[in-house]
């Protein structure tokens, strides 16, 4: 695991409190890292994992 201490973005995502945007993740470095965060927390559920279907990804959010 890379030293993400100071990644706030990491940290949220680490949290739960935000979903790790692939599309946006071009850096390998980072990609797998945050990926794999997500999945951590969404296993935990914890923070947005733990709505289950009440959570929706903001781009979804924004085409209603």
């Amino acid at each position: 695991e890379k030293n993400f201490s100071k990644n706030v973005n990491w940290e949220m995502v680490k949290a739960g409190m935000a979903e790790a945007y692939s599309e946006y993740l071009t850096d390998e470095e980072y990609r797998n890292e945050f990926i794999e965060a997500e999945l951590n927390a969404r296993e935990k559920r914890i923070g947005i994992w733990s709505l289950g279907l009440l959570y929706e990804r903001p781009s979804v959010y924004r085409k209603k």
